[in-house]
């Protein structure tokens, strides 16, 4: 399998999974909705639950369409510089800069579906974007973290096993 088709498959799949976190969220919190008010409950869940799967849809759509044109971008500019300090930056800027296009791109169609206006659906998906690519970026530095000092615990290990059965 070519690896562009696979890069392509993972930003697919990355898409799909937020679009179907957002909708079982709306559809919790529909039923909640409705439970507290009173309405038919089914219908409420999964109306709800099919609106925030096309704001998920919209917004991490976009985000990752531009992700991927701005890697290209950057691809075809940048010359390796070797300093992976400077690449783990750009990392984060290009996550950050993507995920503030989807918020841009993806708000402003949302808000002129949900409510004929731009402006709204910008004011709200921006910002909440950009604090998805924070936690992203968040979780991605803990996990690294956990995983090198996994691998540091289990090398000290062997090395203690080692020396120990050396004896």
């Amino acid at each position: 399998i070519n690896i562009m088709s696979e890069i392509r498959l993972d930003e697919l799949f990355r898409v799909s999974n937020r679009m179907t976190a957002c909708g079982i969220t709306g559809l919790t919190m529909g039923f909640l909705y409705s439970v507290g008010k009173g309405l038919p409950r089914i219908s409420t869940a999964t109306t709800i639950g099919m609106n925030c799967a096309m704001v998920g849809t919209a917004c991490f759509g976009l985000e990752r369409l531009s992700h991927i044109a701005l890697q290209q971008i950057i691809i075809l500019m940048d010359k390796d510089d070797g300093q992976s300090n400077n690449n783990n930056n750009k990392k984060e800027n290009l996550l950050y800069t993507s995920h503030a296009i989807g918020g841009t791109f993806g708000g402003a169609f949302l808000g002129q579906l949900f409510q004929r206006r731009i402006i709204p659906g910008i004011v709200v998906f921006t910002p909440a974007m950009v604090a998805i690519a924070y936690v992203e970026i968040e979780y991605t530095k803990a996990r690294d973290d956990r995983l090198r000092q996994v691998q540091e615990e289990r090398l000290l290990s062997l090395r203690h096993n080692h020396l120990s059965s050396q004896k």
